[in-house]
């Protein structure tokens, strides 16, 4: 009967008549641990808004990039761009999502990213910013400001897809 205990539960202890080996803390959590899902790596996601074949770019510390950054604590994308874009542009709403990829970029520091870029559209017309951003342009390419590397590539890719204008 002991016997039969330990090897029903051989998984915790390995077990030989009157010896037995308890597990290592560690592999007593990764044993805990192996059916739990795992834990859901958070990527940042910006959006590309398109208008008159323009993209829109915000200043936010000096850099020209697209609105978006980290969803911590949001349960989806879009709901973390659309609150994004109303701290923005407070009465502003977007619409329209459609996932434009996966791009991999540097941040300031050199370090690599990657980050999700949907491709989204104003309900209507775009409020007064709020002071939560320096500064805001329309533009139909890098010429005009000098962009975030992100949003240097996700403007190149618009560009070749012929979503936004290849000229000022």
């Amino acid at each position: 009967m002991f016997k039969k205990i330990y090897e029903s539960i051989g998984n915790i202890f390995s077990a030989k008549e009157e010896e037995y080996k308890v597990m290592t803390e560690e592999e007593y959590e990764q044993f805990l641990n192996k059916d739990k899902p795992k834990k859901k790596e958070i990527i940042p996601v910006y959006t590309a808004i398109i208008q008159f074949k323009r993209v829109l770019l915000v200043k936010e510390e000096g850099i020209w990039t697209l609105p978006g950054g980290m969803p911590y604590n949001h349960s989806n994308d879009e709901k973390f761009l659309c609150e994004k874009i109303s701290e923005y542009f407070p009465r502003s709403e977007l619409e329209m999502f459609v996932f434009n990829g996966k791009f991999g970029s540097n941040d300031s520091n050199g370090n690599h990213l990657e980050s999700y870029v949907y491709r989204s559209e104003l309900k209507d017309i775009l409020t007064e910013p709020s002071s939560k951003i320096e500064d805001f342009t329309w533009t139909p390419g890098i010429d005009k400001v000098k962009p975030s590397h992100l949003a240097e590539l996700v403007i190149r890719s618009l560009q070749q897809d012929r979503k936004i204008n290849n000229y000022i």
